[in-house]
Order: structure tokens, then sequence, then C-alpha cells
């Protein structure tokens, strides 16, 4: 048995913990940590941990900064930084831990680390000012410390590196010969667990995964379709009822299952429902009875609900047997004064894409427009829906006429603007595919999305890049100088 898992079971029984899940919950507060690699650390299996999980560690069993030095040290990571100061109030020590762990927050960029702790000597400098001297606490010789400041340790790790740290090291410490099995147990972990990123994307991969695992697939539809945020709310519920089409070769049943009305389903889950009975019924896999069937329970306690849900109803009817009729409806309605009208038209317009790309393509432009002041006109929640549809706008680029072409380059850039950290993401997700279909198109939403703020958005865009140029290596270096060229 290693030191560190010596020491760490010993602090474990020391503390309050009466389960390392307990531990690893209280310890996500602080960076993305799983159960499984707290308990491979006790076991002696993983040795070399990243410096933010046992800080993280160590910060959710309380330990002193000399217990702390010692984690680290049977960790080979370097200790905390020394003070120049003898005593250590609880001020200044929530002081230095709120630092460190701005300093390990992945996405956080050195620069804005160091603007913020100048910011701290600023104030500190105002104090001695006002009060016409020095100032006479510990506070600001801790806070004008540069080698406390600049030493304090970066974040070794992404949150997505940081999952997929934790995914891949349960596979490796498994004695199990099916390693998918131990993926997929990682995955099931993962579902009932609170970080919402990482379910929603599980929910976008259920098609894919259906296909390697159907069970263990189905279990996890299952978890995720009563889930509940408090901020998202129903969100993740949603997209998995929207995976539901994919997913019914596999289980006709149980998929059928996943699209009945639960209690704390919302308004959205109810279109999302709706959308994937007429995308089955138009499959020819199920029948226009069982579409009735499930559309008869989509019953709201709010009477707009429930005419929301018969204006999807229509519309979904009529682009599949008038869809002329359909567009004209749309557009007829683009200007209605009720959100979740225009929140209908916008998911229900890229049916149409086939038959009417330019008119589609301008409604959507419509909604996606800004006013004078730089903001977007619409609510995110009608923006959403275009970001959703990415993967069909850009199928439209191959051989499309130029006007085309510009529509779609105006929708790409709204939504590589977008302030909505969510169509930005869903943006990153498509870059892969616009790269195949439009490779200059993509270098030049690439220059944008490579300076986004959100480091999700930042790392898809250079994974995109790197498969284009991977792709295209004879074209590599024109693509890494025009996207210099247009970042200068």
């Amino acid at each position: 048995m290693s030191q560190l898992a010596d020491l760490l079971k010993r602090f474990y029984k020391q503390s309050s913990y009466r389960s390392v899940a307990a531990l690893a919950r209280s310890a996500q507060s602080h960076t993305a940590i799983s159960e499984s690699y707290i308990k491979q650390l006790m076991r002696g299996i993983r040795e070399r941990p990243a410096h933010d999980k046992v800080i993280a560690i160590a910060n959710a069993l309380d330990l002193s900064r000399e217990d702390t030095n010692a984690l680290l040290k049977a960790s080979g990571l370097p200790p905390l930084p020394a003070t120049d100061f003898e005593e250590v109030t609880p001020q200044i020590q929530r002081m230095l831990d709120a630092l460190v762990q701005l300093r390990q927050t992945p996405g956080v960029p050195a620069d804005t680390f160091e603007m913020i702790a100048d910011g701290f000597v600023n104030m500190v400098n105002g104090v001695r000012m006002a009060f016409g001297g020095e100032a006479t606490g510990s506070v600001s010789r801790v806070v004008e410390s540069g080698v406390v400041l600049r030493t304090l340790p970066a974040a070794s790790l992404t949150p997505e590196e940081g999952m997929l740290d934790d995914l891949l090291g349960d596979l490796l410490s498994r004695s199990d010969d099916d390693p998918v099995t131990d993926l997929f147990a990682a995955l099931e972990q993962a579902a009932e667990a609170e970080r919402w990123e990482t379910k929603r994307r599980i929910t976008e991969a259920l098609p894919r995964l259906v296909q390697m695992q159907t069970e263990a697939t189905f279990r996890i539809a299952s978890v995720l379709r009563d889930d509940y945020h408090p901020d998202y709310r129903a969100d993740i519920r949603r997209r998995v009822v929207e995976a539901v089409p994919a997913l019914y070769h596999y289980r006709p049943e149980t998929s059928l299952m996943l699209l009945a009305l639960r209690e704390h389903d919302e308004v959205y889950v109810g279109m999302a429902i709706l959308e994937a009975l007429h995308t089955m019924e138009e499959n020819g896999v199920i029948t226009a009875d069982i579409v009735r069937e499930y559309s008869s329970g989509l019953q709201f306690d709010e009477p707009l609900h429930t005419e929301v849900i018969a204006f999807l109803n229509e519309l979904l009817d009529m682009v599949r047997n008038k869809p002329k009729a359909a567009l004209d409806r749309m557009i007829s309605r683009r200007d209605d004064p009720e959100r979740l009208i225009k929140i209908v038209i916008q998911r229900t317009a890229p049916r149409l894409l086939p038959q009417f790309p330019s008119d589609v393509l301008d409604l959507m432009v419509f909604f996606l427009r800004w006013n004078d002041d730089g903001f977007p006109v619409e609510h995110q929640n009608i923006r959403r829906p275009v970001s959703r549809a990415l993967p069909e706008i850009i199928d439209l680029l191959p051989d499309a006429p130029e006007a085309v072409r510009e529509q779609v380059a105006r929708i790409l850039h709204y939504l590589a603007q977008d302030p909505d950290i969510h169509v930005r993401r869903a943006f990153g997700d498509a870059l892969d595919r616009l790269a195949v279909a439009d490779a200059d198109l993509a270098v030049e939403m690439m220059d944008m999305l490579i300076q986004d703020q959100d480091p999700y958005v930042r790392q898809r865009t250079w994974h995109a890049l790197l498969q284009l140029s991977d792709r295209n290596p004879d074209k590599a270096e024109a693509y890494y100088m025009k996207l210099l060229t247009l970042a200068a």
C-alpha cells in the first residue's frame, strides 16, 4: 500500500464522513472528481493524482495546512506556498483558499487570475491611503506577497479532461475483461451524479451508445428520463425524449414508455414527445393510432401550454401533408407576442429545409436578428432551436447556390457570437461537420469560437481545427495562417 493511500485512509477514518460517496460529493464543490477516483487513491491504484484533486479532497476533509502538505508530498506534488507572516487567521486562510481554488479553476486564464490578484493589492493600497498610513493587518502582507499569489499551482486539467481522466482511470483500474461494460458502468454512475453538462453529453450520445450496449443504454436513459435540476429543470428529460426515435428500433415498447408524460414534465418535454411521435410515424415505425394515443395524454394545467401543444400538432401534420401551407402559417405568426408560439415555429421549421431552404433560412435569420444596442431581439429559447438544427443547415452547403450559402454564413455568424453559452456549445459540436462541408467557412467561424470565454467551446474548436488539418495536411499551414491573420 502506498504512503498516499495510507494517509488518505487515515484522514478519511478520522473525518465525519460515513461513505466515500459523501466525501466525493463534498470534494466536487471544489473540482470535478468522482467517488471511484477517490477509492482508487485509497487502494493505491492511483499514485500520482492531479494537484486540484488532492486540494479538493483536503478541503473536503477539512485538513490542516500540515496534513494537506503531507498529502501533497505523498502525491509527489509541491507543498502549499510558504507565507511571510507568522499568524494565519481564519479570515486570511479563507482568502488563501479562495485564491487557490480560483487558480485551479479550469478555464480561468493566468492573466485573469493576475488581474484579480492585482485587484486585491489595489484594494488594500486604497485602504492604506484612506487611513493615511500603512495597513496594519496581516491581510495586506498576504495579498502583496507576489510569491504567494504567483506560485499557486494552476489547474492541471480542463473540466472535460478531468472527466475523461476519471473515466479512463476507472477503465484501467478494473480487472474485468470487458472494457465496454466498464465504460457503461462509469456512464451509469455519471448519469446519477450532479454534473449537468456531463449528463447533457450522455443524452446526446444515446443514439450511438445504444448500438454498443442496448440494455445498459436503456438503463441510463431511464435514469435520465426522471432527472430534474433546480436550474435547468426538465432539460435532460427533454433531451432523452428527443433521442427516442433513434432508440425505438432496439426496444420499441421500452422506448414508447419514455414518451409517456410524467410528473414534473414541462411543456418543452411535451413538445419533444409530440415531435418524436411524428418523426417515428413519418419513418413508418409507428401508426397514426399510436401517435393519437400518446398525444392525447399531453395535457397541462396551464391552458396556454395545451394551446401550444395543439398548435405544434397542427404544424407537424401540415408539414407532412401541406408543406407550403405550413411554411405560410409559420411566417404569418412569426411576430406572435407569445414566446412559446415562436419556439414552436423554430422547432418545426427545420423539417422544411429540404423543400424550401431559402424561405426557412430567412425565417431563422429573422429570429436570430440583433437590435441596435447589439443584443439579440428574441429570447434564448427561441434562438436555441436554430443551433440544434445546425446539422441540417450545414448539409445545405455542398452545391448550394450562392444566395443560400450567404444565408447560412449569416446564421453561423449570429450563432458564433450568441450570448447564450448553450447556443455556442451546440455550434462547437457541429464544427467538425462544418469543416467537412466548407473548410474555409469553418476556419472563419473558428476565429470567433477559439477565443470564446467558455472552455468547452474553445476545446471543441481546437479539436475541429486539428481534425481539419489532419484531413487536409497539405492545407494545414494555410488554415493556421488564415486563423492567425483573422485574429490579428
